[in-house]
């Protein structure tokens, strides 16, 4: 690949230019956009028939979605590290909070602030489902 070589993205009317990837990174930033999407579509599943309370009553369910943050906060790391073009192309979304939520419960596991997941669960998700899908859909990734 020459260094010269860019692909055209187009979002919301304006043309971003990028440098070719290599393969590899594509296909690990790819890799990465699908754990989001599988991540973030289990948690809205998970607690879509519950309310704040009962879900962080359920001791099972409060781990697995919590888990399931850990998975979106780690696989937007990778995006953010291996491609920032399509980092920023996150823009409806705070993807950089959505990771420090992720190095939250790992850090503060003892003193969650489920609140914070709940507001999470039911706002930013939702949004993050669609950008992603958007992404996903967009020729070459």
């Amino acid at each position: 690949m020459r260094p010269d070589d860019t692909s055209t993205l187009t979002r919301a009317g304006s043309t971003i230019m990028r440098q070719e990837q290599p393969t590899a990174d594509v296909k690990r930033v790819r890799r990465a956009l699908e754990s989001i999407l599988k991540a973030a579509r289990f948690t809205v599943a998970w607690t879509e028939d519950v309310n704040e309370h009962r879900l962080w009553a359920d001791k099972m369910k409060r781990a697995a979605v919590e888990r399931q943050f850990e998975v979106v906060s780690e696989a937007l790391r990778r995006v953010r590290d291996l491609d920032p073009v399509t980092w920023d192309a996150l823009h409806d979304v705070d993807a950089a909070a959505a990771i420090r939520l992720g190095e939250a419960i790992r850090r503060d596991y003892d003193d969650i602030d489920y609140g914070i997941l709940w507001r999470a669960t039911r706002n930013e998700l939702p949004r993050m489902i669609q950008e992603v899908e958007l992404l996903l859909s967009r020729p070459g990734q």
